[in-house]
């Protein structure tokens, strides 16, 4: 099962149409087809009663839809948490000179660590 697989059946269902989804997802309509029938063959189930009006679900559609929300869900928390803490990461660069005192070069690293600054020296 793939993010994008998903995404598209969850797409398909809340559209009720394979061609708006396809369009909302700016995918060929063979596109998202293939993933919706990827997914009902690695499951071994029809997931969508497809009729000329439009998709519904089935039974074990209705079960996968509700935890492609949740697996949805939490893709995007991970990936905005992921992202958010590159960019909260700071990085330090420390350049000494041979005079300076080590103790004062250990207190700075010190100081860094504890804020959870990266250092190099």
């Amino acid at each position: 099962m793939k993010l994008s697989e998903l995404l598209a059946f969850v797409t398909v269902v809340e559209t009720g149409n394979i061609t708006q989804a396809a369009e909302r997802l700016n995918r060929v309509q063979s596109s998202i087809s293939h993933r919706i029938r990827s997914l009902e063959e690695n499951l071994d189930v029809v997931l969508l009663d497809r009729k000329t009006e439009g998709c519904s679900l089935t039974a074990q559609g209705k079960i996968l839809y509700e935890y492609a929300l949740k697996i949805l869900n939490l893709a995007n928390d991970c990936r905005n948490n992921i992202s958010h803490s590159k960019n909260s990461q700071l990085n330090v660069r420390i350049g000494v000179i041979e005079c300076l005192s080590p103790y004062i070069i250990s207190a700075l690293i010190d100081l860094g660590h504890d804020l959870g600054w990266h250092i190099n020296i």
